[in-house]
């Protein structure tokens, strides 16, 4: 990207200590290795990372399913092979789950999920920061619109415009928004 940095992918990990395994999240899995190694006096033996646009839901769930094998914390008694197949499976799951939520969305929800992840901007500030892109919406119409869901394909484009988002315009429910900075889709 020129002119900008792109931000490091979350990553959700398995780590084998050998007789334990370690589930977490991170950017920056070296560090991250590093500082557990660090504090344990263990060294990892081995690990594997899945790059996750939802590591927190994938890393929760797989959590989960492990927690009958819990030592402590993230630390479980579990075999590391069987661990990463099912932190795959896992961040397939939450993927397709995702996937079936974000084409189930009406075109106000996924406005409304922008304009939360973009800062909690209000439909005022939508609405300014739309007219000085040329789309004159006053506050009170993009309200409205908001509630009854109605848009021009060019306005959705306008207002994925001014939310930094690149858009799909796929047949109805709803468009698919898609962040240019964090790559997640809406």
């Amino acid at each position: 990207m020129m002119g900008g940095s792109r931000s490091l992918p979350p990553l959700v990990y398995v780590l084998d200590f050998g007789d334990f395994i370690k589930i977490g999240r991170t950017i920056r899995i070296r560090d991250r290795i590093n500082a557990i190694q660090s504090s344990l006096k263990k060294r990892v033996v081995k690990h594997s990372v899945i790059e996750c646009p939802c590591y927190g839901n994938t890393e929760y769930l797989l959590l989960e399913k492990l927690s009958p094998y819990k030592i402590k914390g993230e630390y479980f008694s579990y075999p590391y092979e069987d661990a990463v197949f099912m932190l795959l499976e896992t961040a397939a799951e939450v993927e397709k789950n995702r996937e079936e939520a974000r084409f189930n969305m009406t075109i106000q929800e996924k406005i409304g999920v922008l304009m939360v992840r973009r800062g909690g901007i209000s439909a005022a500030e939508l609405s300014r920061k739309l007219q000085a892109a040329g789309l004159s919406l006053s506050p009170q119409t993009l309200s409205n619109r908001l509630k009854r869901g109605k848009f021009s394909n060019f306005e959705i484009q306008k207002i994925a415009d001014v939310m930094n988002c690149d858009v799909e315009l796929p047949p109805p429910p709803a468009p698919i928004f898609k962040m240019r900075d964090t790559g997640e889709s809406v």
